[in-house]
């Protein structure tokens, strides 16, 4: 395949894969209209309202539908993380707000589906869960102090904006900018993906190490390296996900690489900004380190409960 064969390809599955999007039960549209809605009804404001001074599992809770709620865009996501710090949120609800706005917003249920299937929905749910429960776990001291600093916090005006059409046209551009900026970085790597798996130098990863569980455990953290490196993003790593999975990745490398969106260099650099250089970097290796055990998790799940993803490049993808 030349080069020039290569670009054509990688293009041409960008092409076919919106296309498919748009057609297939208008599902991101629908899921673009279900987001800015949730904005406009349920803003930043009364779930960070209901955090504030709060203990027990409503901050959890309220931290979930603030990142189910949120925008995928990096400025939303930079100002509701600075924003739990400053109201002093627990970890566990940072954890909790991070998971569901890099993994399960309206977007991934709506489009997940008809991407890959219903059965990579419940692994990804199950991967999300996971998470949570054993970035959770950690002892607390690794982070030191309990009550977060941040540069980045300001104070936070906890009055729900008035229902007018100024903010739904702005949320609608703000969602339109960042889906559309999203879509398109995802798009076009996973269409280079694609054009590799069509290449005659293709190898799928969940091959390289015969399957079972040494390959699954190797495509976990190389799913988390690769969504590290490639700087992943909601949204973007659906697309991307979508073809890392046709082209062989073991079905661990598939859960940890969506959920390697928590760990990629901007989010990185965002904890250390936020809540300090060496607790940000022990936060981050936390929520990497649970992203890994999740993939595993839920690989093993799947296995022994009986359950299996139908559609598969080889069967090395599953335990």
């Amino acid at each position: 395949m030349t080069a020039g064969a290569f670009v054509t390809t990688a293009l041409g599955m960008a092409w076919a894969t919106l296309h498919y999007i748009v057609f297939y039960r208008f599902a991101i549209g629908f899921a673009f209209l279900c987001s800015v809605l949730l904005q406009f009804f349920l803003p930043a404001e009364r779930w960070l309202r209901a955090i504030h001074g709060r203990s027990g599992p409503l901050p959890v809770l309220a931290a979930a539908g603030l990142g189910f709620t949120t925008s995928p865009s990096r400025q939303a996501i930079k100002s509701n993380f600075s924003h739990l710090v400053a109201v002093k949120a627990p970890l566990t609800a940072l954890v909790a707000y991070l998971i569901c706005g890099h993994g399960l917003t309206v977007y991934y249920l709506l489009m997940l589906g008809p991407l890959l299937g219903k059965d990579v929905l419940l692994s990804h749910i199950l991967g999300g869960v996971t998470i949570f429960i054993v970035a959770s776990l950690s002892p607390s001291v690794i982070f030191g102090k309990t009550s977060w600093t941040s540069e980045l916090a300001r104070d936070v005006d906890f009055t729900p904006p008035p229902l007018r059409l100024s903010r739904i046209t702005r949320v609608i551009e703000s969602e339109l900018r960042a889906v559309g900026l999203l879509s398109l970085y995802g798009l076009l790597l996973g269409g280079v993906i694609a054009a590799w798996g069509l290449s005659p130098w293709h190898v799928a990863p969940a091959a390289l190490f015969g399957g079972g569980l040494t390959a699954q455990g190797i495509n976990s953290i190389l799913g988390l390296v690769v969504s590290f490196l490639t700087w992943m993003s909601p949204v973007a790593n659906l697309f991307v996900g979508t073809y890392a999975w046709k082209v062989g990745i073991a079905h661990a490398g598939l859960v940890s690489f969506f959920f390697g969106s928590l760990i990629s260099w901007p989010r990185v650099r965002l904890y250390q900004r936020t809540l300090g250089h060496r607790q940000g970097t022990v936060f981050a290796l936390v929520l990497a380190l649970a992203a890994i055990a999740a993939g595993l998790f839920v690989a093993l799940f799947f296995h022994f409960t009986g359950l299996s993803i139908h559609y598969k490049l080889i069967p090395e993808q599953l335990l």
